[in-house]
């Protein structure tokens, strides 16, 4: 029993220990745990160019963009060609986790006339935006907006109608089938119903009273077997 005791006190104080070492090295060394760049992307940035940021880093986050087509190329540990392209591209929300430091990045942009972007780079910090949901369970990401509000509903029939326009800002659109006749939805005006068959474009089916939840920004089309369908949208951004 006393040697069971000791080494639980042992095993507790070994723990105060490190943390008070971790403690002590934020508090003597000081290394940068947050590190936020704003990028003007008006000029283009090259290899002879690249934006360099040279404090190490397990994650990021791109903060602010100017619109979602502002984009960034994100390369690690060297400016060299072959490592320049072997990049990938970030842009508005996009956030990610490296399993161990990365001791710098290099940054590199077409030209976007008008348009900025700030990343924020993180070390040791297993930082979650606030918009930024993940349900680990099923291992799904989903972005998550601010505000909702009702689009016009729309008249769907038997040839495909446009039901919501591409959208930048929306991080969510909900479609609901209020009427008494299915639905066939897809981002294809392409799209058709059942009867159109085996090896056709079949949309995904929304029954009466149904309703999906669109998590892209891409254009939405709707189409009907036979009649009329009434389809109202709830818009998240």
């Amino acid at each position: 029993m006393l040697d069971q005791l000791s080494s639980q006190r042992e095993y507790i104080q070994g723990s105060m220990n490190k943390q008070e070492a971790l403690i002590r090295k934020n508090s003597d060394f000081r290394p940068r745990l947050i590190i936020r760049v704003p990028l003007d992307l008006s000029t283009a940035a090259t290899q002879s160019n690249a934006y360099h940021v040279a404090d190490p880093f397990n994650g990021f986050y791109v903060e602010s963009a100017t619109d979602s087509s502002a984009t960034v190329k994100l390369s690690c540990t060297s400016n060299e060609k072959h490592n320049l392209d072997n990049y990938t591209t970030v842009s508005l929300k996009d956030a990610a986790e490296a399993q161990e430091p990365i001791r710098g990045a290099f940054l590199t942009w077409d030209a976007h006339a008008g348009k900025t972007m700030t990343l924020v780079f993180y070390l040791g910090l297993n930082f979650k935006p606030g918009s930024y949901v993940t349900a680990t369970g099923g291992g799904v990401s989903e972005y998550y907006g601010t505000a909702m509000s009702p689009a016009a509903a729309v008249s769907v029939t038997s040839t495909a109608t446009l039901v919501s326009a591409s959208s930048s800002t929306a991080k969510r659109r909900t479609i609901q089938n209020i009427s008494g006749v299915g639905i066939y939805i897809s981002g294809a005006s392409t799209v058709v119903g059942a009867v159109g068959g085996a090896g056709t474009l079949i949309g995904l089916y929304i029954p009466v009273g149904g309703s999906y939840e669109w998590l892209n920004q891409d254009d939405i089309y709707a189409i009907t077997d036979a009649g009329t369908a009434i389809v109202s949208i709830q818009v998240e951004s």
